[in-house]
Order: structure tokens, then C-alpha cells, then sequence
């Protein structure tokens, strides 16, 4: 009797850890924040030897306007030369475990692919990487207008 009891609690207890969905806790999904917010590259890092890259003058002065109805400005504050697009968020299994991938369309003029991974968002820094190994990294600062 007693081992029927052990048995059948062990079969209980195997039945309901293969019924448990496993959880992302530690899912990093994030979005930038709702009103229309402006960004400005403040860093780029990573490549084979993962050091930070010299921002050129043209992006030091481009600021990204996104708005919460998916569509972005980006302003180039030397030249005047504006790019209005889109961009889409959206779940995805990345190099980084499960993050959230922008696509830019088109491509930003200081970015030289169309998605990146959101690969951190906080205080007011978002980092996007593109999604490769020995990628590089680009740091935006949140400005105000």
C-alpha cells in the first residue's frame, strides 16, 4: 500500500511539472516609450575586436523622432536632409535570446541595416544590435526637442 501511495504521488508530481509552461522571466521584449520620443547616437561598439567606433559627423548630428503610431523623422541637423519612415516592433529570437526587433523602413541614414535587436532599453538609453556575431552595437540617447 504504501508504495502504491509513493508511486502514485510520483506520477502526480511527474504529470504536473510536464504540464508547467515555462516562463520567460527574464524576457527582455521592450519598446521605446509612447509620446513621440527623440534619440541621438551616443555610442558604437562591438566588431572583432569590440571596441567603440568613432561616430562620424553625420551621425552625431541626425536625431530620430519615433512616434507611437509607427512612424519616425530622422533629421539630420547640419544638412537639413530629412528621412520620414516607418518601423515595426516585433518579437524575435535573436542572438540575444528573445528580444524585440525594430525594422526600419528605410534603413536609417547612420545605421547600414534595415532591423536591429532592442538589445537594452533603460533610463533613457536604448541599444540596438544587429543581430550578428562580432556585430556592432549602437547607443541612442533620449534628447529633448
Amino acid at each position: 500500500m504504501k508504495s502504491s501511495i509513493f508511486f502514485l504521488s510520483l506520477a502526480i508530481a511527474g504529470m504536473s511539472i510536464i504540464s508547467c509552461k515555462k516562463t520567460e522571466d527574464n524576457c527582455s521584449c521592450v519598446e521605446p516609450p509612447l509620446p513621440p520620443s527623440h534619440w541621438k547616437i551616443t555610442g558604437i561598439s562591438g566588431g572583432i575586436t569590440g571596441g567603440n567606433k568613432a561616430l562620424t559627423t553625420d551621425q552625431q548630428n541626425n536625431v530620430l523622432t519615433m512616434k507611437p503610431n509607427g512612424q519616425f523623422v530622422c533629421t539630420n541637423k547640419q544638412t537639413g536632409m530629412v528621412v520620414n519612415g516607418t518601423y515595426t516592433m516585433s518579437d524575435f529570437a535573436s542572438i540575444y535570446g528573445n528580444k524585440t526587433r525594430i525594422v526600419f523602413n528605410p534603413v536609417l541614414p547612420m545605421l547600414d541595416n534595415a532591423y536591429h535587436i532592442i538589445v537594452s532599453y533603460a533610463e533613457g538609453t536604448m541599444v540596438l544590435g544587429d543581430n550578428m556575431y562580432d556585430g556592432y552595437s549602437t547607443t541612442f540617447s533620449i534628447i529633448q526637442p
